[in-house]
């Protein structure tokens, strides 16, 4: 008995040790989270992050979301951590996609450090959007990317510009050889106004900038670039395809929350690069189809925990598998499930 109380708390010294450590170390360190944006800023698509295809011009994305991982070693976060390791191990994927909700948790760096090792120690290319929960506690989100740029070589999120709102905003071109082919692009959904609970939306300035980021990645590769869109909460589309009853999947009892319209989707039909947006947020929601020629889908839940206070056993927790063929312009979409490679 003595042994397992000793032993209790050493573990506990240990644990507060590292986590004012690692607290205090990026608390007292200056935030250089961005560059600032305007309209008449000059464009170097050489500053956007570039993957390359594979030599079939192949891509594959394996896309998460909202995991909520609390510190990282809870019997939840562990399930959720081995079924996430063994998708990576059976689908060998490109890139690793969280839309949201990575942690939750007072100890939220903690927990997306014990994440962020696991892509690591697998030389997984990673990269992740904030949802409306990551910065709740703990670390904000934009001390999180500081710490994921400085400690994580797999990681590639970027904060985005410094004068707009969120804190993951940004591109990702993929390439063959110097030729960009495709583009994926990642949006902050934001977190709360105010004191509310009322879920904040993209914005104005989100907007534009994705705007003048994409018909410049379109002019710098003289052609129109085929790309998906990742972010958190789904835009008011995804009610419009529900209503038309023409999709595939289920909408839970907690049905569609959306964002704010700030017409995002007019301005992606009138580029005409987007062929795909994914999101996550309502966890019991797998819907997705076309609507107005865009392929809108809830990705599959993927965190072992419980949902306001039920375990949802309809649910099988898991992935969506995206497999992008650039050459064909054409892509796949399929969820994999935890419980098939455990």
């Amino acid at each position: 008995m003595l042994k397992k109380i000793v032993l209790i708390s050493f573990a506990v010294i240990i644990t507060f040790v590292s986590l004012s450590y690692g607290y205090f170390y990026y608390v007292n360190q200056p935030i250089n989270i961005g560059n600032t944006w305007a309209t008449d800023n000059a464009f170097n698509i050489n500053d956007v992050t570039s993957m390359q295809v594979n030599e079939n011009n192949n891509f594959s994305i394996l896309r998460l979301s909202d995991l909520h991982l609390r510190i990282g070693f809870t019997s939840e976060d562990k399930k959720t951590l081995n079924g996430v390791k063994a998708l990576i191990k059976q689908e060998e994927p490109d890139l690793v996609v969280v839309t949201g909700d990575l942690v939750h948790s007072p100890f939220n760096f903690l927990a997306m450090r014990a994440f962020a090792n696991i892509m690591e120690t697998n030389n997984q290319y990673w990269t992740l959007v904030f949802g409306n929960h990551d910065g709740d506690f703990g670390f904000s989100k934009s001390k999180m990317v500081r710490m994921l740029k400085n400690e994580y070589d797999y990681c590639l999120i970027k904060n985005g510009p410094s004068n707009i709102k969120g804190n993951s905003n940004y591109f990702i071109n993929l390439k063959q050889q110097d030729e960009v082919v495709y583009n994926l692009s990642f949006l902050d959904s934001n977190d709360y106004i105010g004191n509310t609970s009322e879920f904040e939306y993209l914005t104005n300035e989100q907007k534009q900038w994705y705007k003048w980021s994409m018909n410049n990645i379109n002019n710098s590769a003289n052609k129109t670039v085929s790309s998906m869109s990742f972010f958190h909460i789904a835009l008011k589309e995804y009610l419009s395809l529900y209503e038309t009853n023409n999709f595939v999947g289920r909408v839970g009892y907690r049905g569609i929350r959306t964002q704010r319209n700030v017409n995002l989707f007019d301005v992606m039909q009138n580029i005409g690069s987007t062929k795909a947006i994914f999101v996550g947020h309502d966890h019991l929601n797998t819907m997705r189809g076309y609507y107005e020629n865009i392929y809108l889908c809830y990705g599959r839940w993927s965190g072992v925990r419980p949902y306001h206070g039920n375990m949802h056993p309809e649910i099988k927790r898991g992935a969506t598998l995206i497999q992008i063929d650039t050459n064909e312009d054409t892509f796949e979409v399929s969820d994999v499930f935890y419980d098939d490679y455990l």
